[in-house]
């Protein structure tokens, strides 16, 4: 945009106040512009696959060093990592494709050949299970681990990264 757009004052489309700039001073919302293909298909490409390589960033430190991850996160370092939320649904996705697409043996859902198939699509869907079981897990986490001190919000964050490393 030009700078005189950014400058022109105009009305927020979500709240109505008046906008000095690209964001809302009272709601916080960008400067809503005419939807068409490019900007629907750009905001996919710039909210889900995250272009400044911060799940790859996220994925590669959860590897090496996931307790410096997750301390980093907790203390407010985040401009460099995905959201914990954000990064399980990737990983969860990941073990899908893996699961279905590839020839994974599922012996622990299967003892004969003819529900392998079937086996391997329930091991793949038990993936998105854990988001229905993140609040429990989280209390625990911070019950066995004994860390009163810690937020509730801190073991969220920790036992979602954790269940990611484990689906990776």
């Amino acid at each position: 945009m030009n700078q005189h757009k950014m400058t022109e004052s105009r009305e927020c489309k979500n709240c109505s106040s008046q906008m000095n700039g690209e964001f809302c001073s009272h709601c916080g919302q960008k400067a809503a512009l005419p939807l068409d293909g490019k900007r629907i298909f750009g905001d996919i490409w710039s909210h889900f696959l995250d272009l400044d390589f911060a799940l790859v960033r996220t994925f590669r430190d959860l590897s090496l060093r996931p307790h410096t991850l997750i301390q980093s996160y907790i203390e407010g370092r985040r401009k460099f990592y995905t959201n914990p939320f954000k990064c399980l649904f990737i990983s969860a996705t990941l073990y899908f494709l893996a699961i279905s697409y590839f020839d994974v043996k599922v012996d622990f859902l299967s003892k004969d050949n003819a529900n392998e198939e079937h086996a391997r699509y329930v091991a793949a869907l038990m993936s998105y299970l854990v988001f229905l079981f993140l609040i429990p897990t989280a209390q625990c986490y911070k019950w066995l681990f004994g860390n009163h001190r810690m937020s509730y919000a801190a073991a969220y964050v920790s036992v979602s990264y954790i269940w990611s490393l484990y689906l990776l």
